[in-house]
C-alpha cells in the first residue's frame, strides 16, 4: 500500500467530505491522558453514553510522538546542514547532526526527565476519568434543551434539580488526594520499569509535546524543533504505524 503522509490525510478527507449531498465526516484527535493505550497497536476511540463512536483517538499520546524517531530528527539535521554548505545564505546556524545514536540518547534521556511529571498527568487523567462530574450537573434533567419535563410545577422541578446536585457531589467526591496518592504510585511503577524503556514506551505514553519542550530545555544548543515538525509532518510514512493506517482505511471506506 503506497505511503501516506498527514496533509494527504487532511486532503484525503476534504475530498471524502464534499457539501453537495452529505456532510460526512470524521472527528480525530491527540489522545492526550483521556485513555491509556491498549496493548495492541491500534486506533483507539471515544464513544457516547450510548456506545456511537464520538471521536477517533491517537494510540500515542499526539501527533508529535509520530514524530520523535531519530532516524528522522538526523535526516532533517543533515539536509539543513547540507543546505548551509551549499547556500551560504542560508539562515541555518547551527553545525551537522551529531548522529542518530547522540539523538536518540537525548530523546531518552529527555523523556527521564519528565518521566515523573508524566506519572502525575497520568494520575489526574485517572482521577478525571474516573468521575463523572463534568457530565452529571447540567442545566436540565430532560436530556437537553427542547425536551420538558414531565412537570413544570417549580416544586418538583427543584426536586429534580436537587437529584442532579446530589449526584454531582458523589461525583466529586472520587476526586481526593488519597486516590492521587494510589495512582500515583501505580505510573511511577509502571514508568520505572526497565522493559518499559527498553521497549521505548515512553513514546506511547508520556505527552511529546511536554518531551519536545523537555529536549528543547535540555540541549538549547541544538535546532529548534518545532521547523523539524513542519519538516517531518510531510515525510513521515504512516504505514509505519497500524494506527494512522486504521485511519487511513476509515477515510477512504466514506
Amino acid at each position: 500500500m503506497e505511503s501516506l503522509d498527514f496533509p494527504s490525510l487532511h486532503r484525503l478527507t476534504s475530498d471524502k467530505i464534499k457539501p453537495q449531498i452529505h456532510h460526512i465526516y470524521i472527528v480525530f484527535r491527540d489522545r492526550d491522558f483521556d485513555q491509556q493505550p491498549t496493548p495492541q497497536t491500534q486506533l483507539l476511540s471515544l464513544r457516547h453514553k450510548r456506545g456511537k463512536v464520538s471521536a477517533y483517538l491517537t494510540y500515542r499520546s499526539c501527533l508529535e510522538n509520530y514524530l520523535l524517531n531519530a532516524d528522522l530528527i538526523d535526516k532533517y539535521w543533515q539536509e539543513k546542514y547540507q543546505e548551509k554548505i551549499e547556500n551560504p545564505s542560508s539562515k541555518w546556524s547551527y553545525n551537522n547532526s551529531p548522529g542518530i545514536d547522540n539523538i536518540s540518547e537525548w530523546i531518552e534521556t529527555s523523556a527521564r526527565n519528565i518521566q515523573d511529571y508524566q506519572a502525575v498527568r497520568w494520575s489526574l487523567g485517572e482521577l478525571l476519568a474516573g468521575s463523572s462530574a463534568r457530565e452529571t450537573l447540567k442545566t436540565t434533567w430532560t436530556g437537553g434543551s427542547g425536551t420538558l419535563p414531565n412537570s413544570l410545577v417549580l416544586q418538583e422541578c427543584k426536586i429534580s434539580a436537587l437529584e442532579m446536585i446530589n449526584k454531582f457531589r458523589q461525583a466529586v467526591d472520587t476526586v481526593t488526594s488519597e486516590h492521587l496518592e494510589i495512582y500515583l504510585t501505580n505510573y511511577q511503577e509502571k514508568f520505572s520499569d526497565e522493559e518499559f524503556w527498553n521497549r521505548q514506551q515512553y513514546l506511547i505514553w508520556f505527552h511529546g509535546k511536554d518531551l519536545i519542550k523537555q529536549m528543547q530545555r535540555q540541549e538549547n544548543r541544538y535546532p529548534p524543533l518545532k521547523q523539524f515538525l513542519d519538516w517531518g509532518i510531510t515525510r513521515i510514512n504512516i504505514n509505519q504505524y497500524p494506527d494512522l493506517l486504521e485511519l487511513k482505511n476509515k477515510i477512504e471506506s466514506l
